[in-house]
């Protein structure tokens, strides 16, 4: 936790006016997130960087069915496959915060957890999804993350599939029996509590942050499957520990690892601070103009614009754009993704999102039609009643105006408000 916060300090995260407690908890924000990461690959632990293992309390025992001879485990390679097993929980979010001191004040519905921004729990059976309740075993007829590799490490040791359920039906059952155990060592794993919402739901678990311990790789045991690519450090047999992937874990030494864009990304890129400011039509001149200079002054290295940047906004050299959403027609694509890349000795990025709507994943599908489509040239109804008497109407105030500079001199408000003073004719 000090090592992170550190780290953060050295590249400029964080406000210079914040508290040692602020810092502290954004250090404890960033590595909890690392820790229940949504997306493994791309996950410090899923690179290869890291790993994240239990510490093993005292006086854990063997569990008599592993050791039988269908399983025919030692007590190393049942913490192993405990650790395994435990790991789905806290890639589904089982988890708790409030640990004691070093991550307290850390919601979870911190929008840094996104999408699993919310309190999950664990009990033994009878899941419940509207309460985000999830059960360690799963219904008769169904299967779950930890079925599901019990059922496979079997298959790989030889069990028929019929047979190879039943028991890992029953190792899961007397792993569970383990863990829920009063007075058992892997309890301590766990805290146990009510519902934060639904009082009425009580004794349910979530793993203790503080159980985990998280060390560089380097040159320890790390494996990748061989099918779905999933990095691990923890592997019964040699099972990929993704859910239904027949792949076989094998080692992925540190010399293999510096191949991966995202390892090397890791371990070499530096990072640098994020300092972001607003450009919107809601700003005044002013203001506008200070945002840009500040971005091309280096000040702030990012800009959040609304699609007044397409009008002739000058910020120097722009090395990417990103687009939330699809532009409406290619003119307006050609307007924001031509702010990047103006210099020649410069190679720009543009990426545009596509939201789950029909105009964006249309363009989606066929982005050519974006990207290289027809801009076509402004355009005047000459026809239009409407922009006819606009104009008139906007000649003859002006013409009334410049004849008439003393009327409304007073105060702007006065040509909204008849009720008003007005200057004597």
């Amino acid at each position: 936790m000090q090592r992170g916060k550190k780290g953060a300090q050295n590249a400029g995260e964080g406000e210079e006016k914040s508290s040692d407690a602020t810092k502290k908890k954004d250090g404890g924000r960033w590595v909890l997130r690392e820790w229940i990461a949504t997306d493994r690959r791309l996950a410090l632990e899923g690179a290869g960087s890291v790993i994240f293992h239990l510490r093993k309390p005292q006086g854990v025992a063997s569990i008599d069915v592993l050791a039988e001879a269908t399983w025919n485990l030692n007590q190393d390679e049942q913490w192993v496959l405990v650790q395994v097993l435990l790991d789905t929980l806290r890639y589904q979010g089982i988890v708790a915060f409030n640990d004691g001191g070093v991550f307290d004040g850390i919601e979870h519905d911190d929008a840094i957890f996104a999408p699993r921004d919310h309190a999950c729990y664990l009990r033994g059976a009878n899941s419940n999804s509207n309460k985000r309740i999830y059960a360690w075993e799963p219904a008769l007829n169904y299967s779950n993350k930890r079925l599901d590799y019990l059922i496979r490490v079997l298959q790989r040791k030889g069990v028929a599939e019929d047979q190879a359920k039943a028991y890992a039906f029953a190792a899961l059952k007397a792993v569970w029996a383990a863990i829920n155990h009063p007075n058992g060592p892997l309890t301590k794993l766990f805290e146990r509590g009510a519902h934060s919402k639904y009082r009425n739901e009580t004794n349910l678990l979530r793993l203790k942050p503080n159980w985990w311990q998280v060390d560089l790789a380097g040159d320890m045991a790390v494996y990748r499957c061989d099918t779905c690519a999933t990095v691990t450090a923890f592997a019964v047999n040699n099972v990929c520990p993704m859910s239904r992937c027949s792949g076989t874990a094998k080692p992925y030494p540190a010399k293999e690892r510096q191949r991966s864009h995202y390892y090397n990304l890791f371990k070499s890129m530096d990072p640098i601070p994020l300092k972001v400011s607003e450009h919107t039509a809601q700003l005044t001149k002013k203001k506008a103009f200070e945002a840009q200079q500040d971005f091309i002054g280096g000040k702030v290295n990012m800009l959040s614009c609304t699609t007044t940047f397409e009008l002739g906004v000058d910020v120097g050299d722009l090395q990417a754009v990103f687009m939330r959403n699809m532009p409406p027609s290619p003119g307006n694509y050609a307007q924001r993704a031509g702010r990047a890349g103006r210099r020649a000795d410069n190679a720009a990025i543009v990426v545009s999102f596509a939201q789950r709507r029909t105009h964006d994943l249309a363009y989606f599908e066929n982005w050519s039609r974006m990207v290289q489509g027809a801009v076509r040239p402004p355009s005047i109804h000459l026809n239009n009643l409407k922009i006819m008497r606009r104009h008139v109407h906007a000649e003859a105030i002006a013409d009334y105006f410049n004849a008439n500079p003393e009327v409304f001199a007073d105060r702007l408000e006065s040509l909204f408000d008849p009720s008003s003073v007005r200057p004597n004719d």
